[in-house]
Formats: structure tokens, C-alpha cells, sequence
């Protein structure tokens, strides 16, 4: 069996979400993540944490790019990497899809030189940061 603590750790490891993130989308308290942590208190579901855990696994199973700069800066399908986590869907695949699509935005992005930065390009960044799907 694997540890809260364990599962928090892959959970900010692959997806980028600190504490406060990880207790609103388990439905915990901060505190409450923190004595789970700590193995001072039992959580009354383990599902919230299992849920996030079995996603962050098949994420950095099958996405080979790291996708938490995209936690908040990126739209697929109208929502961005935090706004997937926080709906209802909890289907491993599905995000192993988003992580996928949000990976290919930023690798575009990086391919284009930093030197190059300019004002028309950081707009251009910002529209294909910002388009869904």
C-alpha cells in the first residue's frame, strides 16, 4: 500500500499543484492534508487522494514531457490543466490525453528562440497558449 504522503509527493511531482490545491481537489482541509500526511489522522475516504494519485501515475507513464508549466497557462478544451483536475472526470486517460495536448503547446513554445522574443511573438505565445483543444 502506498502512503498519502507518497501519492501528495507523485501528485505535486507530476502536475505541479502545491498543498492548498492538492486538500480543495481531495476535499480536505489543509490541516486535515497535513495530519494525513503526517499519519496523524485517518482520512474518512482515501478516493479524493486515489483518484489524483492513479491520474498523476498514468500522466508520468505515458506522457514523456513535463506538463506543469501548464498547470495554469494552458487551454485544452476551454479549461486549463487545474481546470481538468477540478471537474468531476477523474479518468486516468483523460488526463493522460490533456497532459498530452498541453505537452505538444509547450513544446511548441520552446522551440521558438528565446532571443526572439518580441512583442508580436510574445502575443502570438499568449494565443496559442490560451486556444483550446
Amino acid at each position: 500500500d502506498i502512503s498519502i504522503k507518497d501519492m501528495v509527493d507523485k501528485i505535486k511531482d507530476v502536475f505541479g499543484l502545491n498543498d492548498a490545491q492538492i486538500a480543495r481537489l481531495a476535499k480536505v482541509s489543509r490541516s486535515s492534508l497535513y495530519n494525513h500526511m503526517n499519519e496523524k489522522e485517518t482520512p474518512k475516504s482515501m478516493a479524493g487522494y486515489q483518484d489524483l494519485y492513479k491520474a498523476a501515475h498514468a500522466v508520468e507513464k505515458n506522457v514523456s514531457l513535463d506538463v506543469r508549466r501548464g498547470l495554469n497557462s494552458v487551454l485544452v478544451d476551454g479549461k486549463t490543466l487545474l481546470g481538468h483536475l477540478e471537474s468531476p472526470n477523474r479518468d486516468p486517460d483523460h488526463f493522460v490525453e490533456v497532459c498530452r495536448k498541453i505537452a505538444e503547446k509547450i513544446e511548441v513554445v520552446n522551440r521558438i528562440p528565446r532571443k526572439k522574443r518580441s512583442i508580436e511573438r510574445q502575443r502570438y505565445l499568449t494565443r496559442l497558449m490560451t486556444r483550446s483543444g
